[in-house]
């Protein structure tokens, strides 16, 4: 009798601590129904016969964590991309006075109104300052264009800081997760906290954690192991022909080739900010040079020309921005007639000048200036549409993922009161066991 109440007194005994456990996590797990990083627990044996204690599990599944971080790489990529061609199309987004476009049209009507009125005085000093604002926007579009590869350096340095401090992070947590785990004691608070340093690592560089036997995790980086368990490799900055480059320290492998943001900073400087400024570059150098032949063969207003190295324009064909207007060309040696001596009405220079706006080739319209500006200004535009298309898309998936999450392990506050008030009346009815045994051998050893 002596034995049964006592084997009833430890079952009733292990069913309070079971039910004061559980109501600890219900309110744990309220407590923290808006934080997102946090993953909802249960007790896996709340009533184990054999007085094991409960063992306090967390709800994750490791295939929709792995959905989120690949979704998470591509939105952190997307999103990169589409900020940097933003800041590529406002550049390019010509105002209604000024811009780029509109010095393009109006050095070439210049040079359509010298045509018609060659010895006019006013229209030729109207020729150089359009000559003057053409080459001040285009110096000024590389220097944003190059103001841009410096911010995304700047970015890049910030980022790549972030991405070694979330790895040491990583490491850190490896190993007091491990010590915890095998000691027998719950690390569930230490795993919400490496989940959410896992998730900003692929947002960032599209890293993919593996769970190890130990309970720590790999994190491959393209094909480096950023973190194996207790060891770490980092990043640092070299310098390239773009500028820095983020490499492995000590690491005989290829410079970085993971994904996130990272990849997508070095992707917009290397790649289209290139292309970008490239074809700025070119298509001006193109123009100088060939308004630069064509007034080398004209006469000016005091001067016969005759083949002498009067440029209008001087270039340096290696020199990315150089084009610049010939301090040597003045209002009256602008070649604009076609024999000497200049006559009052012969415009004919400045006529094969104006119709270089038609196309630097004669015939092939597609070498026109105006029309390679304004492909490059349509191609920036599409490209920007493309990336917030692309950006958009990942993020409804990063959403549908999310709420995949939530649904899975996110908290429910209704569910966690309901079972809040189950465990406080399991608790009572515990209790009450405990009472009734106490009164019942509070008699017994009475009658004894």
């Amino acid at each position: 009798m002596i034995r049964g109440l006592n084997t009833g007194l430890n079952i009733a005994t292990r069913a309070m601590q079971s039910a004061q456990w559980a109501m600890m996590l219900h309110t744990k797990n309220i407590s923290n129904h808006n934080n997102e990083s946090y993953t909802r627990q249960w007790l896996e044996n709340p009533a184990d016969p054999t007085g094991k204690l409960p063992h306090v599990a967390r709800l994750r599944d490791i295939f929709v964590d792995h959905q989120f971080r690949t979704v998470a790489a591509a939105s952190g990529e997307a999103g990169t991309i589409l900020d940097m061609w933003r800041r590529v199309e406002e550049i390019f987004g010509d105002p209604v006075e000024g811009g780029f476009g509109l010095a393009i049209d109006r050095f070439f009507d210049s040079f359509k109104a010298l045509s018609e009125n060659p010895s006019d005085e006013t229209v030729r000093l109207e020729v150089l300052a359009a000559a003057h604002d053409l080459t001040q926007n285009y110096a000024l579009t590389i220097s944003h264009l190059n103001q841009v590869r410096d911010l995304i350096n700047e970015e890049m340095t910030a980022l790549v800081a972030d991405i070694n401090a979330n790895l040491l992070a990583v490491r850190e947590l490896n190993a007091r997760i491990a010590l915890l785990q095998h000691s027998g004691e719950s690390a569930n608070d230490l795993l919400d906290q490496r989940d959410k340093l896992l998730d900003e690592l692929a947002a960032q560089t599209g890293a993919v954690p593996t769970v190890l036997s130990d309970g720590t995790v790999r994190v491959m980086i393209g094909a480096v192991p950023a973190v194996d368990g207790l060891y770490v490799n980092q990043l640092e900055l070299v310098e390239g022909p773009n500028g820095i480059v983020p490499q492995w320290v000590g690491k005989d492998v290829p410079k970085f080739n993971g994904g996130g943001k990272l990849r997508g900073l070095l992707y917009m400087r290397d790649t289209e900010l290139s292309q970008a400024i490239a074809e700025v570059d070119s298509f001006m150098k193109d123009l100088a040079n060939a308004v630069n032949k064509i007034h080398r063969t004209g006469f000016g207003l005091e001067e016969a020309g005759d083949g002498s190295d009067l440029d209008f324009f001087l270039v340096q064909d290696d020199v990315v921005g150089s084009v610049t207007v010939n301090p040597a060309v003045t209002p009256r040696r602008i070649r604009a007639a076609g024999a000497s001596p200049a006559l009052q009405m012969d415009g004919r220079i400045a006529d094969a000048i104006y119709q270089l706006a038609e196309g630097l080739v004669p015939g092939d319209r597609s070498t026109s200036p105006i029309v390679r500006y304004r492909n490059l200004v349509g191609l920036i535009g599409s490209k920007t549409a493309q990336a917030d298309r692309e950006e958009t898309v990942a993020n409804n998936h990063l959403r549908t993922i999310k709420e995949t999450r939530s649904a899975k392990w996110g908290v429910s506050v209704d569910e966690e009161v309901a079972g809040l008030t189950a465990q406080q009346k399991a608790f009572a009815a515990a209790a009450r066991v405990i009472q009734m045994i106490d009164e019942m051998l509070d008699v017994l050893i009475n009658m004894v």
